[in-house]
């Protein structure tokens, strides 16, 4: 399978009310990779489109950009927001790809450095 990788990153705040140490709003600056897949390529030879995928990360992550995810999640967490956004990719391609041939494969956001989460369906 080919897997065709967007990176992009957004800042916002959340707080987790039943977490000792995460009860207080605070902020992260998240990183996010939308991997897409197809088992063959197109006639131009390519999974999709950079540039598009490109763009509908962007609009995607832009959602959430500078909010607080409590306004958008009732619990903010890594694991929400990842499976959040990787539905939200499968709709957002649907008309820009064969869907018998692209496939979301994964999104991947990290809440820091260290540690994040992975989300494939």
């Amino acid at each position: 399978m080919y897997k065709l990788r967007v990176k992009a990153s957004f800042e916002a705040a959340h707080h987790l009310p039943w977490h000792e140490k995460c009860c207080r709003v605070h902020g992260h600056t998240y990183h996010v990779e939308f991997v897409v897949g197809a088992a063959r390529l197109d006639e131009h030879d390519i999974v999709m489109d950079l540039g598009a995928l490109r763009e509908v990360c962007r609009h995607l992550v832009g959602y959430l950009d500078h909010t607080d995810l409590n306004d958008t999640f009732e619990n903010p967490t890594v694991e929400t927001i990842a499976a959040w956004l990787y539905v939200m990719l499968v709709d957002a391609i649907a008309g820009l790809v064969d869907r018998d041939r692209v496939s979301v494969v994964e999104v991947t956001v990290w809440e820091t450095d260290t540690g994040g989460v992975t989300y494939d369906g």
